[in-house]
């Protein structure tokens, strides 16, 4: 099993490229990385790369794959690939560390008249139990959250133009932008080259516009169908 010191050799050269994009150093916070990671996307839509060099759009996909990469290794490790031995420390320490380690408050002084008689215990047994069991039938029915509206308010944070779009597209069409689609469907899991996989389904892309898709039911695109449809016959002619 790798270890995290292999983990963060292993990314050291990938991640020094995002580290640089987003200009944070490898000791920084996570909510950092992610405040750094929508701005630079913003920058790489491309709506503002008129005018700009061609390779700056075909930037964001490897963005994409460097991001989620470090999401993941914060995840699996508590910290970001790539930190200092102070921080590696600090983290070691706090995940090692025992109650015993922690300075606890002093307990109030508990008098014979304050201690519950067991007839009070057993009420409030009771109604912890009801309350439980009020909690856990609404848990069970509440509805499942609607992705796609995430996926629109986390875009709006990004671009007002692509925040439009999502607001009043909801589904995947032909011919999107990545930003776009980024606001619609979310992170793919991977990146390779310029196809976006989502598990069983994925997206292809030509010249930065969606060309092509398959959507699996184990894991469904916001697309009408499960592929592009045919053009028709008078179309084609």
């Amino acid at each position: 099993m790798a270890t995290a010191l292999d983990d963060c050799i292993a990314m050291k050269r990938d991640l020094a490229q995002l580290y640089s994009q987003l200009e944070l150093s490898p000791d920084c916070t996570l909510q950092e990385l992610q405040r750094a990671y929508r701005r630079r996307i913003s920058e790489l839509h491309p709506d503002r790369l008129a005018g700009a060099r061609l390779s700056e759009g075909g930037k964001l996909p490897d963005l994409i794959w460097l991001y989620t990469a470090a999401v993941r290794f914060h995840r699996r490790h508590g910290r970001l690939p790539g930190a200092g031995p102070v921080h590696v420390a600090n983290v070691q320490r706090a995940a090692t560390m025992t109650p015993a380690d922690a300075v606890a408050p002093p307990r109030p002084a508990v008098h014979a008249q304050d201690t519950p008689s067991p007839s009070h215990r057993n009420s409030l047994l009771a109604i912890g139990l009801v309350v439980l069991l009020l909690v856990l039938a609404l848990v069970w029915d509440w509805p499942a959250p609607v992705t796609s509206m995430s996926s629109s308010t986390e875009a709006a944070r990004i671009d007002p133009t692509v925040a439009a779009v999502a607001a009043s597209t909801h589904q995947l069409e032909l011919g999107m932008d990545a930003a776009t689609v980024l606001a619609i469907q979310g992170e793919p899991l991977r990146v390779s080259g310029s196809q976006w996989d989502y598990g069983p389904s994925w997206l292809q892309f030509e010249h930065g516009r969606l060309a092509d898709w398959h959507s699996s039911p184990l894991r469904r695109l916001k697309t009408a169908t499960p592929s592009p449809p045919e053009p028709s016959s008078a179309t084609a002619r």
